[in-house]
Parts: C-alpha cells; structure tokens; sequence
C-alpha cells in the first residue's frame, strides 16, 4: 500500500511539474482550521453558508449575514422599512424584528433560485454581485459587500441598466 501511494505521487508530480501550473501571486490563501483541513478563501466560505442558510431559510444566520445600515432595494416591491434620511433605495435594518418583517420580499421562491443555483462574480470593488433575473427580463443585482475586517455581508440589491 505504501508503494503504491508512493508511486501516485510521484506520477503525480512528475505530470504537473513545469506544466505551468501555478498559484497568482495575489490569490488568497486557503484557510486551515485547527485539525489542519483546507476550509477555502473568506468569500468561499461565507457564500457557502450564506446558501446553506438560505436553503435552511435560516432567519438567524442570514439576518447575521446581511448588512445592517445602508441596505439597498432597487426592486419591487419595496421594502417595508424607514429610508434613510435624503437617500434613495437605502434602509436600515435596525433589528431581527424588522429583518423578519421585510424576509419574503428579500428572500421569495425566485431569489432563492438564484442564490441557489447561480455563482457569484467579483465587482471590482472586492465584493460580489450576484446577477437574477426577474420575470418580466428585468436584471439586478444582489449585492455581497466586503468588510473593512475582511469578512462579507449581504449588502442589497440594486438595477442593472440595459
């Protein structure tokens, strides 16, 4: 057995090897957990479990995930929170109690799809948007917005012009 792990690693190497195969050198490190497992980039994992909430239409966790102040909804309905004052399109989300109150216009059956099924790409700003489109061929964006600290949070949406 020891042979033959032996052997595929080296067959291994030696297919890779010079094969230019190589690492950006600004992409980021995997992180390792504490047993030594390879866990995936920041934005990894926290879309991972931001779908693993949605799938679990986990309040909690997605309440967590999502940005407090300066949330923006360009899409219809609106939702059913104070505008921030001389801004359009931007709430706040003061707490689980309102979160709860606006989740099925956030999160309805064709959101969820999207969020489901489709990959988010990089906005140039070191976020993510995640494009859905409604049934009328309408295209927003949902909006993933990178923390100061590094981490993420679900920041709105807004509309994509044609």
């Amino acid at each position: 057995m020891r042979y033959l792990l032996r052997s595929t690693a080296l067959i291994f190497m030696l297919l890779f090897s010079g094969s230019g195969v190589s690492v950006a050198a600004n992409a980021v490190p995997d992180t390792l957990t504490h047993e030594g497992q390879r866990t995936g980039t920041r934005w990894e994992m926290f879309w991972e479990k931001f779908k693993r909430a949605a799938m679990r239409n986990d309040r909690a966790t997605l309440f967590a995930m999502t940005l407090r102040s300066g949330f923006s909804w360009e899409m219809d309905p609106p939702l059913d929170l104070p505008l921030q004052k001389g801004a359009f399109f931007l709430y706040d989300i003061a707490d689980r109690e309102s979160f709860d109150r606006v989740y099925a216009v956030m999160f309805t059956d064709e959101i969820m799809n999207t969020i489901l099924f489709s990959k988010p790409c990089e906005n140039g700003s070191g976020g993510y948007d995640l494009y859905h489109f409604t049934r009328t061929n309408e295209i927003f964006a949902l909006v993933f917005v990178k923390l100061p600290s590094g981490g993420y949070r679900f920041s709105g949406s807004y509309r994509c012009l044609e």
